[in-house]
């Protein structure tokens, strides 16, 4: 397949469909700004670390709400973007 880059700005995030062949998602309409996404997470399907290391111990762990999480993501910001 081919490989894209995308710059990400600060304080915004990437969206990726799970159907990556007919999603319509942040390869068409850009990077979404935190306060505008409203979903609530379930559970963290999949992650890996700033080294690109899939980092096991939290797949498949359950997220109670994203406010909850939202220390987490403040805290571990920069670690856990992909560039």
């Amino acid at each position: 397949g081919n490989a894209y880059v995308f710059d990400v700005p600060e304080n915004e995030y990437f969206m990726m469909g799970d159907n990556r062949d007919y999603s319509y998602d942040s390869r068409f309409w850009g990077s979404v700004p935190y306060r505008l996404i409203v979903g609530k997470p379930w559970f963290v399907y999949f992650s890996w670390d700033k080294d690109k290391n899939v980092r096991w111990e939290r797949i498949g762990c359950f997220v109670d709400t994203l406010e909850n999480d939202e220390q987490y993501i403040h805290d571990h910001d920069d670690e856990d973007k992909l560039s």
